[in-house]
C-alpha cells in the first residue's frame, strides 16, 4: 500500500485555518460578552488589570454598540485583504478572483466609513432627545447650561464624536493598509494585463496589415488580367 505524504503547503493551510477558526471563535465570544454587558445581562470586571478596565470603560463610554459592527467589518477587511494577496501571489492570477477580492476590500472600507457616519447620526439624535426631553424655556433657564451639557454627554454626544473619529481614521488607515499590503502587486498585475492587451492589439494590427498588403499586391495582377481578357473595341 503506497504511503501518502502530506505537503508542507497543505499542512500549513490546515493549521492556518485552524488558527483562524480559533481566533474567530474567541473574538465572537468576546463580542458576545461585550454585548451582554452593554445590555446589562452580564457584568464584566477586571479590577486586577486596571489598563484593561480603563479600556473597557472607554469603549463603553465612547463606542458602545458601534464596537460590534466596527469589529466585524475589520474582520471582513483583513480576510479580504489576505485573500487578495493570496490571489495576486499565484503564478497566473485569475482576473475575476482578483477583482472580487479587491471589491470586498473596498466595500469593507466604505462600510467602515459608513458605520462611523451612521452612528454619528444615532448619537446626535439620542443626545438631543435625551437633553430636550421635557425641557421648555423656563426649565432650561432653571437647569442651566451645565446641566443641559451633562444631559447631552449622557445622551450620546460622546458616541457621535468618537464614532466619527474612529470611522474616519480607521477608514483612511484601511486604504493605506491596502496600498501597503497589496498595492505593488496590484500595480504589477494591472501592468501585466495592459501589456497582454497591447500584445493582442499589436497582433491584430499585424494581421490586418498583412491582409492589406496581400490585397495591394494582387491588385496590379488582377488589373492586368482584366485588361488582357477584355474584348477589343471597334477602331
Amino acid at each position: 500500500m503506497p504511503r501518502r505524504f502530506v505537503s508542507l503547503k497543505s499542512l500549513g493551510g490546515f493549521f492556518g485555518g485552524l488558527l483562524t477558526g480559533a481566533l474567530s471563535a474567541l473574538l465572537a465570544l468576546l463580542l458576545t460578552l461585550y454585548l451582554l454587558n452593554m445590555l446589562g445581562l452580564v457584568a464584566i470586571s477586571v479590577s486586577h488589570r486596571p489598563n484593561i478596565q480603563e479600556l473597557l470603560f472607554w469603549a463603553y463610554s465612547n463606542l458602545r454598540l458601534s464596537l460590534l459592527p466596527f469589529t466585524l467589518i475589520l474582520l471582513v477587511y483583513f480576510r479580504s485583504l489576505g485573500r487578495l494577496r493570496q490571489r495576486l501571489a499565484e503564478p497566473a492570477p485569475d482576473i475575476e478572483q482578483v477583482n472580487a477580492a479587491e471589491r470586498w476590500v473596498d466595500l469593507s472600507t466604505s462600510l467602515f466609513f459608513g458605520t462611523g457616519v451612521i452612528w454619528t447620526a444615532i448619537g446626535m439624535r439620542s443626545a438631543l432627545l435625551y437633553a430636550l426631553n421635557g425641557l421648555d424655556q423656563a426649565t432650561a433657564i432653571e437647569l442651566g447650561a451645565f446641566e443641559i451639557l451633562r444631559r447631552l454627554v449622557e445622551g450620546g454626544i460622546l458616541l457621535a464624536l468618537s464614532t466619527t473619529i474612529v470611522g474616519g481614521v480607521g477608514g483612511y488607515l484601511m486604504r493605506v493598509g491596502k496600498n501597503l499590503g497589496a498595492g505593488a502587486r496590484l500595480n504589477r498585475f494591472h501592468r501585466t494585463l495592459l501589456a497582454a492587451d497591447a500584445r493582442r492589439f499589436d497582433a491584430h494590427l499585424a494581421k490586418i496589415e498583412d491582409r492589406l498588403t496581400e490585397i495591394v499586391e494582387r491588385l496590379p495582377a488582377e488589373t492586368a488580367v482584366q485588361q488582357t481578357s477584355a474584348p477589343a473595341g471597334p477602331r
